[in-house]
């Protein structure tokens, strides 16, 4: 024999060893059963690859050819006259033992049977038999065998495969389908089926384009217009579930050919509805954010630790001459806040911004000015707020405002208040000079004396009392609190009464006024129209030179709408001055107040009441020449006119 088997078994091969058949006939220990040569028998036994078993009436060897001897390591000395070893079978396999081992034919279904058998090095073998039975011959079995492991393992390893792929496409979180090249579903794992809200079998089988949203089946065609070029297409697909909504999935999908069978498409794809739901709520909030910003006042910016813009609002940009886009990523301090008011150098260590990061506590800065980009400077407050994070600053807010305005306004006001205490000093020194005077008894006997005193002491107590007056309506009009009283009156009883008002001051200036009215009735508060007229009369009177005329006019522009100017030969408003002169405090210019007098609150006094009539006020002027005030007030509807009369 080829190979002797080996010294150990795993099982003890016969437990009990029978007694060979005397009566056998042999060819060198091969029973030649039904060949009628045993020297051809033997020969051919001893050359073929295959294994050659054959068994007797009684289930016992008669046949064990050198094949079967080196591929389970058992002589054939030893197998012949014995049952088949039944050790040689795996565990596996020992129960299809006597199927392969039966004598009867038809015991198995099919010529053949596959079992897993211990070969000569104790591993497990797989062994295809075929069996060949004839009752009527002996041997009555004979088992001819084929070494198939290889392709056994090769099949065990192909199907574990497909296992892991399967559990791999149906276990997976991804969405993977296959269809026909006429966009049916083929299969469809069951993830992505539940994620549409169906299961997998209604699914397979259906048209995939009647599963896609009807606003971008414009897709279609071009996918299957890649599939036919580039065998590929990737995009984003729009799907509706079961329930309705809509799923946004990105995909890839791939045409597969394979030899001998009909090409198909494998897809795989990503569920983003969730990831773009959420930045669609992520962008709102954006939008919001910089809306919020935008609509701020202030200016307001980001900087990170290098000192770089990382955003800015429109505000803020515009206020420093620049467009958001402009700044973003720029060094804020080499940009806007490099020199100190008067020009000199300002390092960026003694930036009070950087101070606070490196603090990492707030800063509140009220007297620097930033830079622009056309070089001009603006004076600033800022606040500069570090960005802390889990203990470390990241960055920095700014919130900075331009304080030109708020500036002007204090020195106004601060000119105002100078204003005011002349205006009240001057009338209370005279009246006070005067009521001494009448009080210490110098003026007994002298009448005519007397009496100037005492107009003195009037007329400075009604200066008085129409700048405290002026006073509390300008403060009652912005606090929204002032009542009108509205009643018909003609046009030119209001600006007589305003003259009559003036009349003294015109005649002590050596000035003449003329009314020209035409007849026109108004809906108005007369008092507070006089009061507004008065002031205009006042300022004309002011800067007018001695021996001209002020000029009064009124004459209706509409049904709906009069038009009332009061004209002087003054020197004239400069043109930049035109849109402020009625600013609350403004004046020609601060000496105004000194050398003519008054508050500067005359002019706005009188827009807020024309303005509380729902009408307008403007001034045109050539310098020089003189200047025209202008005002509109409602003229009486004439259904309440016609009421009236």
């Amino acid at each position: 024999m080829s190979e002797t088997a080996p010294e150990t078994r795993p099982r003890e091969l016969w437990p009990q060893r029978a007694a060979p058949r005397p009566d056998s006939p042999r060819v060198d220990g091969i029973v030649p059963a039904r060949f009628t040569s045993p020297g051809f028998e033997l020969e051919l036994l001893s050359r073929v690859s295959a294994l050659v078993v054959a068994l007797d009436r009684r289930g016992c060897v008669v046949c064990w050819n050198p094949a079967a001897e080196q591929r389970f390591g058992v002589a054939a000395a030893e197998a012949l006259g014995q049952p088949f070893p039944l050790a040689l079978f795996a565990d596996a396999s020992l129960t299809r033992a006597p199927e392969l081992l039966a004598l009867e034919p038809g015991a198995v279904p099919g010529p053949g049977i596959e079992v897993s058998m211990l070969g000569a090095d104790g591993g497990e073998c797989r062994i295809a038999w075929r069996r060949d039975v004839n009752p009527a011959a002996e041997p009555v079995l004979v088992l001819t065998g084929t070494d198939v492991s290889g392709r056994y393992e090769r099949e065990k390893r192909l199907r574990a495969s497909e296992a892991q792929a399967r559990l791999l496409v149906e276990g997976s979180l991804g969405m993977i389908c296959t269809h026909d090249l006429n966009g049916y579903l083929l299969s469809i794992n069951p993830y992505a089926a539940a994620n549409l809200g169906y299961k997998p079998e209604e699914l397979v089988g259906r048209y995939m384009l009647d599963f896609i949203h009807l606003d971008h089946t414009h897709g279609w065609q071009s996918y299957w217009d890649s599939m036919a070029t580039r065998g590929e297409d990737e995009g984003l697909l729009y799907v509706n579930r079961k329930d309705g909504s809509l799923c946004v999935i990105a995909f890839r999908n791939k045409l597969v050919q394979i030899a001998g069978a009909e090409p198909f498409v494998i897809g795989h794809g990503i569920d983003l509805t969730a990831k773009i739901e959420a930045e669609d709520k992520l962008h709102a909030i954006m939008r919001q954010r910089e809306s919020i910003l935008d609509s701020v006042g202030d200016g307001i910016y980001g900087l990170d630790l290098e000192g770089c813009i990382v955003f800015i609002n429109r505000v803020g940009a515009k206020m420093l001459g620049y467009t958001p886009e402009e700044l973003q990523g720029q060094p804020i301090h080499r940009l806007v806040h490099h020199s100190y008011a008067d020009g000199t150098p300002y390092p960026e260590s003694e930036c009070p911004v950087f101070a606070s990061l490196r603090r990492e506590s707030p800063v509140r800065v009220r007297d620097e000015v930033f830079w622009r980009r056309d070089g001009s400077s603006i004076p600033v407050e800022y606040v500069a707020c570090p960005l802390v994070h889990d203990g470390r600053a990241t960055g920095s807010v700014v919130v900075f405002q331009d304080v030109t305005e708020r500036r002007q306004l204090d020195r106004m006001k601060d000119e105002f208040i100078s204003t005011v205490s002349h205006e009240l000093r001057t009338p209370l020194t005279s009246l006070r000079a005067a009521l001494g005077l009448l009080s210490s008894g110098s003026l007994e006997g002298r009448p005519e004396k007397t009496e100037q005193m005492l107009e003195l002491a009037m007329s400075n107590c009604n200066r008085l009392v129409f700048l405290v007056n002026d006073i509390l309506d300008f403060e009652r009009i912005g606090a929204g609190r002032l009542h009108l009283d509205r009643t018909a009156v003609r046009a030119e009883e209001l600006l007589r009464e305003a003259v009559q008002r003036q009349t003294e001051t015109a005649n002590r200036a050596g000035l003449r006024i003329r009314v020209d009215a035409e007849p026109v009735k108004l809906w108005v508060d007369s008092g507070r129209i006089v009061q507004a007229i008065s002031r205009l009369l006042s300022n004309a009177i002011k800067f007018s030179p001695p021996n001209t005329e002020i000029a009064l006019r009124a004459h209706a522009v509409s049904d709906a709408e009069a038009l009332i100017e009061v004209h002087d030969h003054g020197r004239g408003i400069p043109a930049e001055m035109l849109d402020t002169i009625f600013d609350r405090f403004r004046q020609g210019d601060a000496s105004d107040s000194r050398a003519s007098g008054g508050t500067g609150m005359g002019l706005a006094l009188a827009r807020g009441l024309v303005d509380l009539h729902g009408g307008r006020i403007w001034a045109e002027s050539t310098i020089g020449l003189g200047s025209s005030f202008f005002l509109t007030l409602p003229r009486i509807p004439h259904d309440l006119e016609t009421s009236i009369q």
